[in-house]
Protein backbone atom coordinates (compact mmCIF):
# COMPACT_ATOMS: atom_id res chain seq x y z
CA UNK A 1 0.00 0.00 0.00
CA UNK A 2 1.26 3.45 -0.93
CA UNK A 3 0.79 6.30 1.56
CA UNK A 4 0.71 9.97 0.56
CA UNK A 5 0.38 13.06 2.72
CA UNK A 6 -2.10 15.55 1.28
CA UNK A 7 -3.93 15.67 -2.01
CA UNK A 8 -2.34 13.80 -4.89
CA UNK A 9 -3.25 13.65 -8.58
CA UNK A 10 -4.31 10.19 -9.72
CA UNK A 11 -4.39 9.00 -13.33
CA UNK A 12 -7.82 9.34 -15.00
CA UNK A 13 -8.02 5.62 -15.78
CA UNK A 14 -9.24 3.24 -14.62
CA UNK A 15 -10.75 5.31 -11.80
CA UNK A 16 -11.05 4.70 -8.06
CA UNK A 17 -13.40 3.43 -5.40
CA UNK A 18 -12.90 5.68 -2.39
CA UNK A 19 -13.81 5.65 1.27
CA UNK A 20 -13.32 8.55 3.66
CA UNK A 21 -13.09 8.54 7.44
CA UNK A 22 -10.92 8.96 10.49
CA UNK A 23 -10.96 5.21 11.20
CA UNK A 24 -9.57 5.64 14.73
CA UNK A 25 -9.12 2.15 16.12
CA UNK A 26 -9.87 0.46 12.77
CA UNK A 27 -12.68 -1.46 14.47
CA UNK A 28 -15.01 -4.06 12.95
CA UNK A 29 -17.18 -1.42 11.29
CA UNK A 30 -14.17 0.26 9.69
CA UNK A 31 -12.86 -3.11 8.57
CA UNK A 32 -16.16 -4.01 6.89
CA UNK A 33 -16.23 -0.68 5.07
CA UNK A 34 -12.65 -0.88 3.82
CA UNK A 35 -12.92 -4.53 2.82
CA UNK A 36 -16.07 -3.61 0.88
CA UNK A 37 -14.13 -0.94 -1.00
CA UNK A 38 -11.34 -3.38 -1.86
CA UNK A 39 -13.79 -6.06 -3.01
CA UNK A 40 -15.88 -3.64 -5.06
CA UNK A 41 -12.80 -2.14 -6.71
CA UNK A 42 -11.70 -5.64 -7.67
CA UNK A 43 -15.08 -6.36 -9.24
CA UNK A 44 -14.95 -3.16 -11.30
CA UNK A 45 -11.25 -3.21 -12.13
CA UNK A 46 -10.72 0.08 -10.27
CA UNK A 47 -8.24 1.25 -7.65
CA UNK A 48 -9.25 0.95 -3.96
CA UNK A 49 -8.34 4.15 -2.07
CA UNK A 50 -8.73 5.09 1.61
CA UNK A 51 -8.67 8.72 2.72
CA UNK A 52 -8.19 9.59 6.38
CA UNK A 53 -7.61 12.70 8.48
CA UNK A 54 -4.90 13.55 10.98
CA UNK A 55 -5.02 14.95 13.57
CA UNK A 56 -8.44 13.73 14.60
CA UNK A 57 -11.12 16.33 13.76
CA UNK A 58 -12.27 16.42 17.36
CA UNK A 59 -8.85 17.59 18.51
CA UNK A 60 -9.22 20.56 16.13
CA UNK A 61 -12.87 21.54 16.58
CA UNK A 62 -12.97 20.78 20.34
CA UNK A 63 -9.36 20.94 21.56
CA UNK A 64 -10.34 21.20 25.23
CA UNK A 65 -12.55 18.10 25.22
CA UNK A 66 -11.64 15.07 27.31
CA UNK A 67 -10.94 12.83 24.36
CA UNK A 68 -8.16 10.56 23.13
CA UNK A 69 -6.94 8.37 20.28
CA UNK A 70 -7.60 4.65 20.26
CA UNK A 71 -4.40 4.19 18.27
CA UNK A 72 -1.60 6.24 16.81
CA UNK A 73 -1.54 7.29 13.16
CA UNK A 74 1.22 4.73 12.50
CA UNK A 75 -0.87 1.97 14.05
CA UNK A 76 -3.95 3.10 12.13
CA UNK A 77 -2.11 2.99 8.80
CA UNK A 78 -0.62 -0.42 9.59
CA UNK A 79 -4.05 -1.87 10.44
CA UNK A 80 -5.63 -0.39 7.30
CA UNK A 81 -2.80 -1.73 5.12
CA UNK A 82 -3.69 -5.26 6.28
CA UNK A 83 -7.11 -4.84 4.61
CA UNK A 84 -5.68 -4.46 1.11
CA UNK A 85 -6.22 -0.93 -0.30
CA UNK A 86 -3.75 0.23 -2.93
CA UNK A 87 -3.44 3.82 -1.71
CA UNK A 88 -3.86 5.67 1.58
CA UNK A 89 -4.27 9.45 1.52
CA UNK A 90 -3.67 11.27 4.80
CA UNK A 91 -5.14 14.77 4.86
CA UNK A 92 -4.08 17.20 7.55
CA UNK A 93 -7.23 18.31 9.37
CA UNK A 94 -7.21 22.05 10.00
CA UNK A 95 -9.77 24.69 11.02
CA UNK A 96 -9.95 25.67 7.34
CA UNK A 97 -10.81 22.11 6.35
CA UNK A 98 -13.40 21.94 9.13
CA UNK A 99 -15.10 25.06 7.70
CA UNK A 100 -15.13 23.78 4.10
CA UNK A 101 -18.61 23.03 2.69
CA UNK A 102 -19.18 19.42 1.68
CA UNK A 103 -19.70 20.41 -1.95
CA UNK A 104 -16.32 22.16 -2.02
CA UNK A 105 -14.59 19.16 -0.46
CA UNK A 106 -16.04 16.82 -3.08
CA UNK A 107 -15.10 19.26 -5.85
CA UNK A 108 -11.52 19.27 -4.53
CA UNK A 109 -11.46 15.48 -4.47
CA UNK A 110 -12.71 15.33 -8.05
CA UNK A 111 -9.93 17.66 -9.15
CA UNK A 112 -7.39 15.12 -7.96
CA UNK A 113 -8.94 11.73 -8.64
CA UNK A 114 -11.26 9.99 -11.11
CA UNK A 115 -13.89 9.07 -8.52
CA UNK A 116 -16.29 6.34 -9.66
CA UNK A 117 -17.73 5.19 -6.32
CA UNK A 118 -17.66 6.62 -2.80
CA UNK A 119 -18.33 4.20 0.09
CA UNK A 120 -19.16 5.59 3.54
CA UNK A 121 -20.77 4.40 6.76
CA UNK A 122 -24.50 4.95 7.11
CA UNK A 123 -23.89 7.57 9.83
CA UNK A 124 -21.08 9.36 7.98
CA UNK A 125 -21.03 13.10 7.41
CA UNK A 126 -18.35 15.52 6.24
CA UNK A 127 -18.00 19.23 5.62
CA UNK A 128 -19.00 22.32 7.54
CA UNK A 129 -21.50 21.49 10.25
CA UNK A 130 -21.50 17.85 9.09
CA UNK A 131 -23.78 18.89 6.25
CA UNK A 132 -22.45 16.22 3.90
CA UNK A 133 -24.45 13.24 5.12
CA UNK A 134 -25.23 10.23 2.93
CA UNK A 135 -28.23 11.87 1.24
CA UNK A 136 -26.28 15.05 0.48
CA UNK A 137 -23.35 13.05 -0.88
CA UNK A 138 -25.67 11.01 -3.08
CA UNK A 139 -27.05 14.25 -4.53
CA UNK A 140 -23.50 15.43 -5.22
CA UNK A 141 -22.76 12.06 -6.82
CA UNK A 142 -25.67 12.42 -9.22
CA UNK A 143 -24.45 15.91 -10.08
CA UNK A 144 -20.85 14.87 -10.72
CA UNK A 145 -21.26 11.35 -12.06
CA UNK A 146 -20.16 9.06 -9.23
CA UNK A 147 -22.09 6.58 -7.10
CA UNK A 148 -22.38 6.77 -3.30
CA UNK A 149 -22.87 3.54 -1.35
CA UNK A 150 -23.53 3.44 2.39
CA UNK A 151 -22.32 0.49 4.46
CA UNK A 152 -24.67 -0.66 7.25
CA UNK A 153 -23.47 -0.29 10.82
CA UNK A 154 -21.80 -3.42 12.19
CA UNK A 155 -23.30 -4.68 15.45
CA UNK A 156 -21.90 -6.98 18.12
CA UNK A 157 -24.23 -8.44 20.75
CA UNK A 158 -26.97 -6.17 19.47
CA UNK A 159 -24.97 -2.95 19.90
CA UNK A 160 -23.52 -0.75 17.18
CA UNK A 161 -19.75 -0.80 16.92
CA UNK A 162 -18.59 2.80 17.50
CA UNK A 163 -15.22 4.27 18.43
CA UNK A 164 -16.92 6.20 21.24
CA UNK A 165 -18.19 2.97 22.81
CA UNK A 166 -14.77 1.34 22.52
CA UNK A 167 -13.14 4.32 24.26
CA UNK A 168 -15.62 4.02 27.10
CA UNK A 169 -14.92 0.32 27.52
CA UNK A 170 -11.15 0.78 27.46
CA UNK A 171 -11.27 3.63 29.98
CA UNK A 172 -13.41 1.45 32.25
CA UNK A 173 -10.84 -1.36 32.07
CA UNK A 174 -13.18 -3.65 30.09
CA UNK A 175 -10.50 -4.45 27.52
CA UNK A 176 -11.93 -7.90 26.81
CA UNK A 177 -15.24 -6.32 25.78
CA UNK A 178 -13.43 -3.68 23.70
CA UNK A 179 -11.62 -6.50 21.87
CA UNK A 180 -14.95 -7.88 20.65
CA UNK A 181 -15.72 -4.56 18.94
CA UNK A 182 -12.20 -4.06 17.60
CA UNK A 183 -11.88 -7.60 16.26
CA UNK A 184 -8.52 -7.82 18.06
CA UNK A 185 -7.04 -6.88 21.42
CA UNK A 186 -6.83 -3.20 22.31
CA UNK A 187 -3.14 -2.30 22.16
CA UNK A 188 -0.69 0.37 23.20
CA UNK A 189 2.49 0.81 21.18
CA UNK A 190 5.39 2.99 22.17
CA UNK A 191 9.15 3.29 22.44
CA UNK A 192 10.66 2.11 25.71
CA UNK A 193 12.08 4.96 27.80
CA UNK A 194 14.14 5.07 30.97
CA UNK A 195 12.18 4.70 34.20
CA UNK A 196 13.07 4.84 37.89
CA UNK A 197 14.32 1.24 37.94
CA UNK A 198 12.05 0.21 40.81
CA UNK A 199 10.69 -2.80 38.96
CA UNK A 200 14.15 -4.14 38.21
CA UNK A 201 15.23 -3.67 41.83
CA UNK A 202 12.20 -5.71 42.90
CA UNK A 203 13.02 -8.47 40.40
CA UNK A 204 10.35 -7.49 37.88
CA UNK A 205 11.99 -5.36 35.15
CA UNK A 206 9.45 -3.26 33.28
CA UNK A 207 9.40 -1.46 29.95
CA UNK A 208 8.10 2.10 30.30
CA UNK A 209 6.14 3.06 27.17
CA UNK A 210 6.30 6.56 25.71
CA UNK A 211 2.81 7.34 24.40
CA UNK A 212 1.00 10.23 22.71
CA UNK A 213 -0.43 12.72 25.20
CA UNK A 214 -3.94 12.09 23.82
CA UNK A 215 -3.66 8.30 23.79
CA UNK A 216 -6.64 6.58 25.42
CA UNK A 217 -5.45 4.52 28.39
CA UNK A 218 -7.18 1.68 30.20
CA UNK A 219 -8.37 2.21 33.77
CA UNK A 220 -5.59 2.17 36.36
CA UNK A 221 -4.65 -1.36 37.35
CA UNK A 222 -2.86 -4.52 36.27
CA UNK A 223 -3.66 -6.42 33.06
CA UNK A 224 -2.68 -9.67 31.41
CA UNK A 225 -1.15 -8.78 28.04
CA UNK A 226 0.58 -10.19 25.03
CA UNK A 227 3.77 -8.28 24.28
CA UNK A 228 5.18 -7.85 20.79
CA UNK A 229 8.64 -6.46 20.16
CA UNK A 230 9.77 -4.33 17.26
CA UNK A 231 11.65 -5.73 14.25
CA UNK A 232 14.66 -3.62 15.31
CA UNK A 233 14.91 -5.63 18.53
CA UNK A 234 14.79 -8.99 16.78
CA UNK A 235 17.32 -7.84 14.16
CA UNK A 236 19.74 -7.15 16.98
CA UNK A 237 19.07 -10.35 18.94
CA UNK A 238 18.15 -13.16 16.53
CA UNK A 239 20.01 -15.02 13.77
CA UNK A 240 19.30 -13.68 10.30
CA UNK A 241 16.96 -16.55 9.37
CA UNK A 242 14.56 -15.76 12.24
CA UNK A 243 14.54 -11.96 12.10
CA UNK A 244 11.46 -11.43 9.94
CA UNK A 245 8.89 -12.39 12.56
CA UNK A 246 10.59 -13.13 15.86
CA UNK A 247 9.15 -15.79 18.18
CA UNK A 248 5.67 -14.27 18.24
CA UNK A 249 3.76 -12.64 21.10
CA UNK A 250 5.20 -12.93 24.59
CA UNK A 251 3.03 -13.27 27.72
CA UNK A 252 3.23 -10.45 30.20
CA UNK A 253 1.67 -7.98 32.59
CA UNK A 254 0.90 -4.31 32.04
CA UNK A 255 0.56 -1.74 34.80
CA UNK A 256 -1.35 1.50 34.28
CA UNK A 257 -1.28 4.01 37.13
CA UNK A 258 0.67 6.48 39.24
CA UNK A 259 2.81 4.09 41.36
CA UNK A 260 1.08 4.93 44.68
CA UNK A 261 3.37 2.62 46.67
CA UNK A 262 6.34 4.81 45.75
CA UNK A 263 4.50 8.11 45.94
CA UNK A 264 1.79 9.16 43.51
CA UNK A 265 3.19 10.79 40.40
CA UNK A 266 2.70 10.97 36.66
CA UNK A 267 0.46 8.32 35.13
CA UNK A 268 2.55 5.65 33.43
CA UNK A 269 2.21 2.46 31.41
CA UNK A 270 4.75 -0.26 32.24
CA UNK A 271 5.03 -3.71 30.69
CA UNK A 272 6.69 -6.74 32.30
CA UNK A 273 7.29 -9.68 29.96
CA UNK A 274 7.30 -13.04 31.74
CA UNK A 275 10.58 -14.95 31.71
CA UNK A 276 12.23 -12.22 29.63
CA UNK A 277 15.10 -9.98 30.71
CA UNK A 278 16.73 -8.39 27.62
CA UNK A 279 17.23 -4.63 27.53
CA UNK A 280 14.39 -3.02 25.54
CA UNK A 281 15.44 0.60 25.96
CA UNK A 282 14.87 2.52 22.72
CA UNK A 283 12.98 -0.32 21.05
CA UNK A 284 9.25 -0.28 20.38
CA UNK A 285 6.88 -2.55 22.32
CA UNK A 286 3.23 -3.24 21.62
CA UNK A 287 1.12 -4.44 24.54
CA UNK A 288 -2.07 -6.26 23.56
CA UNK A 289 -4.46 -5.97 26.53
CA UNK A 290 -6.25 -9.26 27.16
CA UNK A 291 -7.89 -9.00 30.58
CA UNK A 292 -8.11 -6.72 33.61
CA UNK A 293 -6.66 -8.49 36.65
CA UNK A 294 -6.95 -6.05 39.54
CA UNK A 295 -7.21 -2.33 40.34
CA UNK A 296 -4.19 -0.23 41.30
CA UNK A 297 -3.53 0.27 45.01
CA UNK A 298 -0.78 1.24 47.41
CA UNK A 299 1.08 -1.44 49.38
CA UNK A 300 2.52 -1.06 52.86
CA UNK A 301 6.00 -2.11 51.75
CA UNK A 302 7.99 -3.64 48.89
CA UNK A 303 7.55 -7.17 50.29
CA UNK A 304 3.76 -6.95 49.99
CA UNK A 305 4.05 -5.54 46.49
CA UNK A 306 6.36 -8.35 45.35
CA UNK A 307 4.01 -10.99 46.78
CA UNK A 308 1.10 -9.47 44.86
CA UNK A 309 3.10 -9.26 41.65
CA UNK A 310 3.91 -12.96 41.93
CA UNK A 311 0.21 -13.68 42.26
CA UNK A 312 -0.45 -11.45 39.25
CA UNK A 313 2.11 -13.37 37.21
CA UNK A 314 0.58 -16.73 38.12
CA UNK A 315 -2.89 -15.49 37.18
CA UNK A 316 -1.64 -14.05 33.87
CA UNK A 317 0.15 -17.29 32.96
CA UNK A 318 -3.00 -19.32 33.54
CA UNK A 319 -5.21 -16.90 31.64
CA UNK A 320 -2.90 -16.41 28.66
CA UNK A 321 -2.24 -20.12 28.28
CA UNK A 322 -5.92 -20.54 27.42
CA UNK A 323 -6.39 -17.28 25.47
CA UNK A 324 -6.50 -17.24 21.69
CA UNK A 325 -4.28 -14.74 19.87
CA UNK A 326 -5.78 -12.77 18.23
CA UNK A 327 -9.29 -12.92 19.77
CA UNK A 328 -12.25 -14.30 17.88
CA UNK A 329 -14.59 -11.47 16.94
CA UNK A 330 -18.28 -12.23 17.30
CA UNK A 331 -20.61 -10.37 14.94
CA UNK A 332 -24.36 -10.21 14.63
CA UNK A 333 -25.81 -11.59 11.41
Amino acid sequence: MDIVQGWCDLAPEPGVVLTIGVFDGVHLGHQALIRGVVERAGELGLGPVVMTFHPHPRSVVAPDSNWGYLCSLEERLARIAELGPELMIVLRFTPELAAMPAADFIAEALRHMPLRELHVGDDFALGRGKEGDVAALQALGRQHGFTVRSTPTVCVDGQAVRSTRIRELVQAGAVDQAARLLGRFFSLRGAVTSGHGQGRRLGFPTANLHLHARQVLPADGVYAVWGQLSPSFWEAHLPAGLRSTGPGPLPGLAYVGRRPTFGSGQRVVEVHLLDFSADLLGHEVRAEFVRFLRPDRAFANAHELVAQMERDMAQARQLLSAEAFPPHAVRDA
